[in-house]
């Protein structure tokens, strides 16, 4: 994903369930990872978010992930959403990459 061209991703998440780690790598446009020590990012829709964090800055890296927990509490249905990056310097950047994330219900009984 570079950083100056959004990237599209759509999202699913089931409610209940652990969304495992999906890792963006932000590239500039040499397709060389970005070192992001010092960055923040945000990630969100209009209803909900935090779910991502930068897990490696050195390699540029971004993971997007929820437990269980926080599943459960997520409304249902589809909502727009983008991420955007703080760099150390203070500057907004992006947003970087955006999509639609969708929350469903599972049909089958939940555990405990």
């Amino acid at each position: 994903m570079t950083l100056n061209n959004p990237a599209y991703l759509d999202i699913v998440i089931y409610r209940g369930i652990t969304l495992q780690p999906i890792v963006i790598t932000v590239t500039d446009s040499n397709s060389n990872p970005v070192n992001l020590t010092g960055w923040q990012v945000a990630w969100g829709t209009n209803t909900f978010s935090g779910l991502a964090s930068i897990t490696n800055p050195s390699a540029g890296q971004i993971t997007i992930q929820a437990g269980r927990s926080l599943t459960q509490s997520l409304p249902v249905g589809e909502k727009p959403w983008d991420a955007i990056l703080l760099s150390n310097g203070g500057v907004a950047m992006g947003p970087f990459i955006y999509g639609v994330v969708t929350v469903k219900e599972t049909l089958s009984p939940m555990f405990p």
